[in-house]
């Protein structure tokens, strides 16, 4: 299993594939577009994660997605690694 805290800045696009494993990404706060191929994109946002429900989409492995950060700002030019725990 691999953990990671990502903090994209305003318009930042990551492209996310992988052949053989799922992925589930969290939307903590912020907003974002989220491109999902066939199914065209969707709009999605949570101002702050005290008063706001959870966003997340689960990813099957061999699908790709491209995810764009919103225009607010969060974390801007911040950036975290990732942690990984056990793993394959």
């Amino acid at each position: 299993m691999e953990f990671g805290v990502m903090v994209m800045s305003p318009g930042e696009r990551r492209e996310d594939f992988s052949k053989t494993d799922e992925r589930v990404w969290l939307l903590v706060r912020g907003s974002a577009s989220i491109f999902l191929g066939a199914e065209g994109d969707r709009e999605v946002s949570r101002p702050n994660l005290f008063d706001y429900s959870p966003w997340r989409l689960s990813v099957p492995a061999g699908r790709r997605i491209v995810i764009t950060a919103g225009t607010e700002g969060h974390g801007a030019g911040e950036r975290r690694g990732v942690r990984r725990r056990g793993g394959r």
